[in-house]
């Protein structure tokens, strides 16, 4: 057997393997389309080729029936917008033509207008269908028969480059560039049948980007060494050399194309990964991990919406809320560290998808993989920190419980004694004068006693936050006595909070105000104290010169930090609307 027969004989194996695999595909599932038809026909048309008469080209019959099927209905079988119909009878009308005439009909101008305008409405007929109209996993279906043109049309293109630089042509370069040309002409045909029988049998995402990668090197790195070939063509080492220089840069500008082709500004698997290698290095508190990977994941993925959220996490939400007619149900991933699940991650379909690709899923459990020890590290922080502002809570309500009981019953009872010796006293003055002094040691020393206990309820607490509430106490700390014009804008409800937030609150806003009195050169000062959520919020506002990024925090500035994350809540400092600082503290309420 000579090498065109092997060759050809080859080509009808696989073809014959395709045919059979996309049969068992269709007998699965009960159900033969019009993609189906499409596909056999091509694929039958490979070993027609090496068959069929001179005078009839039943191969292109085949072809332009079968890819007219294709374009139109692939990989679903509907033939969807219905227009399309008018096209595919236009071209199964030529493939007729033909057939009856042969191939004089190759030269007819009916034939040669018909045909082509006829395929070029039905490609742009399946742009505006992939867009539109297919699901993800059709769209999975349709990138396998992408893989396929472009191996087809790419491979062809460096072999013919290869064979024109060389001064020859494809016909006479021998039996293993046949076989190569042969092997590139049947993987669209194979392509399409993978997409529709198996179109999970390899992650079409990550070989459609290698092969985009592969000809994006191929082609010019061909072409520049058949020319450097046909310059020195008794030296091959320069076409080495420059074959080199050339390949490494490609590499990376091929992988850039490469990924805007197939991600289309998406991640790929290892990108997504580096990125939130990355971004979670440079964070400065680890209990924003929640935020940084629905950042990190909606980026990677083009999501709609993206959710971080766990037991002992602070939730993290990338993008807007989805409305409810959207095309696919939110995808959730569960983060396990150690064995235990510790978080999910909520994910919407990108717009116009119906869900998640096989790359995406790949993406996301690399992600959730990757961000599984931070979101770990953040409970643990986060629990260092309830614990903590649980403990300063139960000091400041026991603090709160020795105020009262100083003030309600050792006070009371210190004033009585006081009350008895005294009426020793007088008893006393008349018959014994020395008993007379000693009793009015003793009401020296109970009323110092008395003086001592109301300092140490006084230092344990504020007793204006017993007395008013937090409200008055801010209203009457705040204020101004030197010109300095302080507002107060707060809730009229007495406010139930815990005893540490309370007190918190009103050392934040007494410093700030001092900071605003005494370092700004403020003339105005606004102090809104409000309730969201859970969460004491309180701002207080300046116009006077800021703060610099060069200015050292003072004592009062960290006291107020520290406040604050004692408790577990946030600080800020920011620039006012009113045009100087503003002192930001958010409380949690429920902090017990």
């Amino acid at each position: 057997m000579n090498e065109p027969a092997i060759v050809s004989t080859a080509a009808a194996v696989i073809s014959a393997v395709a045919v059979a695999v996309l049969v068992a595909a269709v007998i699965r599932r009960r159900r033969f389309t019009l993609a189906d038809a499409g596909v056999l026909l091509v694929l039958v048309a490979i070993p027609v080729a090496s068959v069929q008469p001179s005078d009839v080209a039943w191969d292109g019959v085949l072809n332009a029936t079968g890819y007219a099927l294709v374009f139109a209905s692939y990989p679903g079988g509907r033939v969807v917008p219905r227009w399309l119909w008018i096209p595919v009878v236009s071209v199964v009308a030529g493939a007729a033509g033909l057939a009856v005439v042969g191939t004089a009909a190759l030269d007819e101008s009916w034939y040669l207008i018909l045909v082509p305008f006829a395929m070029t409405v039905l490609i742009i007929g399946t742009v505006v269908r992939y867009l539109r109209r297919l699901s993800t996993s059709e769209r999975e279906g349709v990138r396998w028969a992408v893989l396929g043109a472009i191996v087809t049309f790419g491979g062809m293109s460096v072999v013919v480059a290869a064979t024109a630089l060389s001064s020859t042509t494809i016909a006479n370069s021998g039996p293993w560039v046949d076989a190569l040309v042969t092997t590139l002409v049947i993987a669209s045909p194979v392509a399409l049948a993978v997409g529709i029988a198996a179109p999970r049998l390899a992650p079409v995402d990550v070989v459609l980007f290698e092969v985009v990668r592969v000809i994006v090197v191929a082609v010019p790195t061909v072409i520049l060494v058949g020319l450097v070939v046909g310059w020195l063509p008794q030296h091959p080492w320069p076409a080495a050399i420059a074959a080199g220089v050339v390949a490494v840069p490609l590499w990376f500008v091929g992988g850039r194309i490469a990924a805007w082709f197939v991600y289309h500004g998406r991640m790929s698997p290892a990108v997504a990964v580096r990125a939130l290698d990355s971004v979670l290095g440079a964070a400065d508190d680890p209990t924003d991990a929640p935020q940084v990977i629905a950042e990190v994941v909606a980026r990677a993925l083009g999501s709609a919406r993206t959710i971080v959220s766990g037991p002992g996490l602070r939730s993290g939400t990338s993008g807007e809320a989805v409305s409810s007619d959207a095309r696919a149900p939110d995808e959730v991933v569960a983060v396990p560290y150690a064995g235990v699940e510790i978080a999910r991650i909520t994910v919407s379909a990108r717009t116009g998808e119906t869900g998640l690709t096989r790359t995406d899923r790949r993406v996301l459990d690399q992600l959730a993989q990757r961000a599984a020890a931070s979101l770990h590290a953040a409970r643990t922080v986060n629990d260092l920190v309830d614990a903590r502002a649980a403990l300063v809570c139960a000091h400041e309500e026991e603090r709160k419980r020795l105020r009262r009981d100083l003030h309600d019953e050792l006070a009371p009872t210190l004033v009585g004694l006081r009350l008895t010796a005294s009426g020793v006293v007088r008893l006393l003055e008349a018959s014994n004068g020395a008993l007379a002094g000693t009793a009015r040691t003793m009401v020296a020393d109970v009323e110092a006693a008395i003086d001592q206990t109301r300092a140490l309820a006084h230092g344990l607490r504020p007793p204006v936050l017993d007395a008013d509430g937090l409200v008055a106490a801010i209203r009457a700390r705040a204020r101004s006595t030197d010109g300095l014009r302080v507002s107060v804008a707060a809730p009229t409800a007495q406010l139930d909070l815990p005893a540490a937030v309370e007190v918190a609150a009103l050392r934040i806003v007494q410093e700030a105000v001092t900071n605003a009195r005494k370092h700004s050169g403020a003339r105005n000062c606004e102090v809104l104290v409000t309730i969201d959520d859970h969460t004491l919020l309180v701002h207080v506002d300046d116009d006077g010169h800021g703060i610099t990024h060069t200015a050292r925090p003072g004592l009062g500035l960290a006291s107020m930090r520290d406040r604050v994350n004692d408790l577990g809540g946030r600080f800020d400092l920011e620039t006012s609307p009113l045009g100087g600082l503003r002192v930001a503290a958010a409380l949690p309420v429920g902090a017990t």
